[in-house]
Order: structure tokens, then sequence, then C-alpha cells
């Protein structure tokens, strides 16, 4: 008995460890501005560093990312254009690593839709590129609508919408289309996602940038459970919060916590003199 108690406490703490992320938004009523609000709090293994860029495509919109440099996982991970279309992800940690490895024909294709989409209806009209895509999970933004989109393996996925309401995700299948008897969410993706729901429901009307600052500073359930997450294998190490209402141009903030560097913020107007300096 023993010996399986060890095993047990040894595959419990892979999932307290588990690369992943806290997505959540607003939209209409919920948000100020009448816009939407979304959020990445995204939490991976300490052995990269991050940075932001704009970039320019040979063809298509211009955008402005967050992308992780080295590491195991190197590439783009948030990112809005310069129409205000803007997408964040999370790993599908619920799947074993093995299985996320080996995906053969499917991509990261996060680029492809900040290049290529102005709206989410126009994205929307274009879904079958999600057929294309690596599992994992996309929330997605333009000042109308949320689209929550639910990835699995073989090409399968859901896309849920929203435009007055509030949405949260962490790094398991919430459609049971998608889900599987044999996948385990793991503690810290189901404690996260009843963590941020609770705050969402908790939070003043109006929702903004200041309070889900707050919730993205949250530490109420230990270093490996917490949206804020200080664990040793498995560290929160960016806050991408982006504000697009209806009426003003979108404002980005955003919070690095790179190993081994100071902690930084910096707020960004994506207005005309953003895009066209």
């Amino acid at each position: 008995m023993k010996s399986l108690s060890l095993i047990a406490s040894a595959v419990l703490s892979g999932l307290l460890a588990a690369p992943a992320c806290t997505l959540w938004g607003a939209a209409g009523e919920r948000a100020e501005g009448g816009g939407t609000l979304i959020v990445k709090s995204r939490d991976w293994r300490p052995d990269h560093t991050q940075e932001t860029k704009t970039v320019t495509p040979r063809s298509g919109y211009k955008y402005f990312g967050l992308y992780a440099v080295g590491g195991e996982e190197p590439g783009l991970k948030a990112g809005v254009n310069r129409h205000g279309l803007a997408v964040v992800t999370a790993a599908a940690s619920c799947l074993p690593q093995s299985v996320r490895k080996n995906q053969p024909g499917k991509r990261g294709v996060t680029s492809e839709i900040l290049a290529n989409f102005d709206s989410v209806d126009a994205l929307l009209a274009q879904r079958a590129l999600f057929e294309r895509a690596r599992a994992s999970f996309f929330l997605i933004a333009d000042r109308q609508q949320l689209a929550l989109v639910e990835v699995a393996l073989g090409g399968k996925y859901v896309v849920r919408t929203e435009t007055n309401g509030v949405v949260a995700h962490t790094n398991g299948y919430l459609e049971e289309a998608l889900r599987s008897p044999t996948l385990s969410d793991g503690a810290s993706s189901t404690t996260r996602l009843a963590r941020i729901k609770a705050l969402l429901a908790e939070a003043r009307l109006p929702l903004d940038i200041a309070q889900f600052k707050r919730m993205s500073s949250d530490q109420h359930d230990g270093p490996d459970n917490s949206i804020w997450r200080t664990g040793a294998k498995t560290r929160t190490l960016a806050t991408w919060i982006l504000a697009l209402p209806r009426q003003a141009p979108p404002a980005l903030y955003l919070k690095l916590a790179n190993p081994g560097q100071p902690i930084t913020e910096t707020n960004l107007v994506c207005d005309a003199k953003f895009w066209n300096p």
C-alpha cells in the first residue's frame, strides 16, 4: 500500500506542476466601455524568457505579440492586430505530454489568425482553420464579442461565443463532446477555474483592467494552484490584459516575470501612433 501511495503522490505532483494558463474575459455590459476584455495568465516552466515585438507579415495585418524565447515551447503566446482582433491561448494539459508533442500535421495557428482576420465573425466564417490546429484552447476577442474555441485531437473543435457575459477557461475540456473519461484535468486546472469563476461572480460591474489585474495576482490557493503561481517547477511568467472598448483604442496591460529578472509592468495604448510610430 505504501508503494501505491507514493505512486499516486508522484502522479498528483506531476499534475500540479503541469504547464498551464488561465484565460478569462468579459463582453458587452459586463465590460467597461461596452466592448470586451481578455486576459491570459501565462504559466510555464521557468526555462526561458519572454519578449514582445510588432510583426509586419509579408501579406496581412500587422500585429503585436508576446513571445517565449528559448525553452521547450518557444513562439507566439498572445497577440492583438491593428484591427483590434486579439488571441490568447492555453495548453491542453489534460492530455499526456507525449500526446501533445506528437500531433502530425497539426500546428500553431495564432499568427495565422492575427495576420489574416479583422474580426471574430470573419474568423468564424473560416473556422475550418481550427481543424489544422494542435489540441489547445483559444480565447479570441474583438470589440463586439468573445469566442472560446476548444480544439481536441483529430481536428475536432467546438466554438462558443459571448456578446454580453463572462467566460473562463484553464486546461481541461469543458464541452462534453470533447471530454474523455481517460483524461484528468488536474488539481491546478480545476482549482484555478473554480477560483476565477468565483472572482468574476463577486466582482462589481462593469469589469475593467484594474479589477482583472487584481484577479491575475490572486494567490488564494497556494504556489501551485493559484491564478498567480509561484511554484518551483511551474510558475506564472506573464499576465496579458487587453481592453477593447467600443469607442476608444485598445489598452494593454502586460506584466512580465522573466526568470532571474525584476518583474516589469507596462501599459500601452494601441492607437494609430502605436501601429505607425
